[in-house]
């Protein structure tokens, strides 16, 4: 496998988006059981992404109603700096983290008030989940057509900026930086 395109294993995952030499690597997001994780990828997530679980029994990091991890993953684990989201789009945490679990004091301290994990319905159809600062999109996001293509990846000052993968409602991929 070289290219862009999909692969599902007989556990029910799912992975579609950039392949290198057979291995998943570049841009790309997996779905498996509650989880789905969009980013990049050297075989395992690896480097900038988001983990979004969907079972409000399960949760990141074992914090209680943390289901949303945005910043960097090393095999898989986040590590690094990243930011936890609850159901709500509420700021848990933002700050180092090592082997999947903050570093520094949790809850996070400081007023992160304006930060949120947002949700967005558009005039047409279209519709935005991501991370908003003050209303405005900035950071990760997926943004969705009402055709069935989507987008996922950075933005800053509410508009694509960054790295990030576009999927046509027909399943072309294309991978790039926005600006």
């Amino acid at each position: 496998r070289d290219g862009y395109g999909s692969y599902a294993w007989d556990s029910g995952a799912v992975y579609s988006g950039e392949w290198q030499d057979g291995r998943r690597h570049g841009m790309g997001f997996s779905v498996f059981g509650d989880a789905t994780h969009y980013g990049r990828y050297t075989d395992e997530p690896n480097g900038y992404g988001a983990l979004i679980i969907t079972n409000p029994e399960h949760q990141i990091a074992g914090i209680e109603g943390a289901c949303i991890y945005v910043g960097d993953f090393v095999g898989g684990t986040p590590q690094g700096v990243g930011t936890l989201y609850d159901r709500n789009g509420t700021l848990l945490y933002y700050g180092n983290f090592s082997k999947g679990h903050p570093s520094a004091t949790y809850p996070t301290t400081a007023n992160y008030a304006r930060y949120r994990w947002a949700h967005e319905s558009l005039p047409g159809g279209d519709t935005y989940e991501g991370e908003s600062n003050g209303g405005i999109r900035e950071g990760f996001g997926i943004y969705r057509w009402a055709d069935g293509s989507v987008w996922f990846g950075e933005w800053e000052g509410g508009v694509r900026s960054g790295e990030g993968l576009y999927i046509n409602a027909n399943g072309a991929m294309m991978a790039g930086i926005w600006a």
